[in-house]
């Protein structure tokens, strides 16, 4: 997990200059927090959390903190498109993680 958060950070690093807030990096994680496949989404956010908890905690990313926004697919697709089109337009994540 650390490793995707890693890659997905350091493809972004480029756009991170564009943001409001340049010493965060903004990251959306769309995920099945509730219905059918609520526990393998659960564990995966938990996993997230975690990596994000960590980088921080040892300076960031280059100097910048990591930003986590969670938004729940409810385990359904259509959900799922909402939840990543309210990431990019409404909280205007640099990358997506799901």
């Amino acid at each position: 997990m650390k490793s995707i958060l890693a890659w997905a950070c350091i493809s972004i690093l480029a756009f991170s200059a564009c943001k409001k807030n340049e010493n965060t990096i903004v990251i959306g994680e769309f995920a099945s927090l509730t219905g059918s496949t609520a526990t393998f989404g659960q564990s995966m956010n938990n996993g997230i959390q975690l990596a994000v908890e960590e980088f921080n905690q040892a300076g960031g990313l280059n100097g910048k903190k990591i930003e986590l926004i969670v938004a729940d697919d409810q385990s359904k697709p259509e959900e799922a498109k909402i939840a990543v089109l309210k990431l990019i337009k409404q909280n205007q994540v640099q990358a997506l993680l799901g």
